[in-house]
């Protein structure tokens, strides 16, 4: 939420070292600056806690993932695109294809099941 004009205004609150230690420690989750966690939040908005680099690197991994399902699929579709539909459905359902399908899967499963869990 980008302010279009400059932040000049400037206003003073005394905390004690409870309540400031709680602040920067909600500001350290969500990357932003004291000022920018504190104008959002006055102005009714709660910012996200960003992503750990262990969420990140799981996260990381999903779209990873996602993006070699779709490259599966799009080679199988080149792959089986002259056969016939019997041809094309005994190659996919083929024990080898089948078994590189799956192991995709539990690894997206996997990745997102361990992300949520974290994300808890």
């Amino acid at each position: 939420m980008k302010n279009e004009e400059n932040a000049t205004e400037v206003i003073h609150i005394r905390l004690t070292p409870n309540e400031k230690k709680v602040i920067d420690n909600k500001v350290q989750k969500t990357g932003l600056t004291v000022s920018a966690f504190c104008r959002k939040v006055l102005a009714g908005y709660e910012p996200k806690q960003r992503l750990s680099p262990e969420e990140r690197r799981l996260a990381d991994n999903i779209d990873t993932l996602t993006e070699t399902v779709k490259k599966f699929n799009n080679a199988l579709k080149g792959w089986t695109k002259d056969m016939t539909k019997e041809d094309r459905n005994n190659f996919i359902l083929n024990g080898k294809t089948m078994d590189a399908w799956s192991e995709i899967v539990v690894e997206i499963y996997q990745c997102e099941k361990e992300l949520l869990e974290k994300l808890d």
